[in-house]
């Protein structure tokens, strides 16, 4: 791979966030608007696969075989248990400070999960070989 796996993960988390973050600024018309997200969720979307697909590949290079499932089933019961614990705290803050405050407090909190990927240690792992 040319460009390298830490690298790879790095640009998709931050044009993933970076869009996210576009949300609360997308203004216009119902069909501006509604074009203008769509491009939004569109690359959000992309990113995020990617920088999933890459995250769990490293993931599974580095964990020992006999390791795998448990691996697994931690990362999906965390996910699991997030989503909706997030899903109820931005519904509440929605109806308590409105859907465009929501999406501002979102478009700041994004970035917060960003740093640790962004350590030169992710971003110069090139291969599989060198994730371990």
């Amino acid at each position: 791979m040319r460009i390298g796996v830490g690298r790879l993960l790095a640009i998709s988390y931050v044009v993933g966030a970076g869009t996210i973050v576009a949300l609360p600024f997308v203004s216009g018309g119902p069909v501006t608007r509604m074009v203008l997200l769509t491009v939004v969720f569109l690359i959000a979307g992309c990113a995020i696969v990617s920088a999933n697909i890459v995250e769990m590949t490293i993931r599974q290079s580095v964990t020992p075989n006999s390791m795998q499932a448990r691996v697994a089933a931690g990362f999906g019961f965390l996910i699991a248990g997030l989503a909706p614990i997030a899903a109820v705290v931005a519904g509440v803050l929605g109806d308590r400070i409105g859907p465009h405050s929501t999406l501002v407090v979102a478009a700041i909190g994004i970035p917060v999960a960003l740093p640790w990927v962004l350590f030169p240690r992710i971003r110069r792992i090139h291969s599989l070989d060198e994730a371990g």
